[in-house]
């Protein structure tokens, strides 16, 4: 993997995440993609997977960590200008298979219970609730609670 690829995917990370959230940069990026089991899709500006070799710029890509028959999304992101456009259900689908094609049957991830249109999003493509952790993130903007939970949720792959 090319320097130059691991840096556009870092400065992808923090464009996506905004200002509020800090991305992970390329040393957190190198080290998560040095793990044999933690698994990455990206995709192009036209909805195709996209690897460092295409010219195609890079819209997006999710980042997973498995362990035998579960995984865990890490992260997912889609560049600013190519959001609302299907990229990241399509982004979720692809990984899907890729997860299920490798033994996974269980996929989880966690979500800032006020992020309202994440949750409604991960609804969206077949993600469920599944527990509650409470206290686990700093308080949300607007919010009186010191603390915010994170929604556990998870997708059945069979």
């Amino acid at each position: 993997m090319s320097p130059e690829w691991v840096h556009a995917l870092a400065e992808l990370h923090q464009r996506a995440l905004g200002s509020t959230v800090e991305g992970w940069d390329e040393t957190s990026l190198l080290a998560l993609l040095s793990n044999k089991n933690v698994v990455m899709t990206t995709i192009g500006s036209g909805g195709s997977l996209n690897s460092d070799e295409d010219t195609e710029p890079v819209a997006g890509f999710a980042l997973s960590l498995k362990t035998e028959s579960e995984a865990d999304l890490l992260t997912i992101v889609i560049a600013p200008e190519y959001q609302g456009c299907g990229l990241g259900k399509a982004l979720i689908e692809m990984q899907s298979q890729t997860l299920k094609d490798q033994g996974v049957r269980t996929w989880y991830l966690e979500v800032h219970e006020h992020n309202e249109p994440a949750v409604a999003f991960y609804e969206n493509v077949g993600f469920r609730t599944c527990a509650r952790r409470p206290n686990y993130y700093p308080a949300w903007e607007g919010k009186r609670s010191p603390r915010a939970a994170a929604l556990v949720m998870c997708c059945n792959l069979d």
